[in-house]
């Protein structure tokens, strides 16, 4: 359930001030799958979200490569 509601949040994308806190609380929870989803779900936002664009930076240092990888691929997106 966690992992649809990641991924459905990064569908609100033009409503950010509802699903981003929701999606920068995700990038921590336990399942390493609802941080990935989360963390794809934010390179869906515009750069004008400076806070989405600090947690994927975080993310890049993750020790995780998938973890890492969804973070560069949500920068790119957002045009990073």
């Amino acid at each position: 359930m966690r992992i649809w509601a990641a991924t459905g949040l990064g569908q609100l994308a033009k409503l950010p001030d509802q699903s981003i806190p929701a999606l920068i609380e995700a990038t921590e929870d336990s399942s390493r799958i609802v941080r990935m989803m989360a963390i794809q779900s934010l390179g869906y936002f515009s750069r004008s979200a400076t806070n989405v664009i600090s947690v994927l930076e975080r993310a890049r240092l993750y020790p995780d490569s998938s973890i890492r990888s969804a973070a560069t691929n949500a920068l790119i997106h957002i045009g990073l």
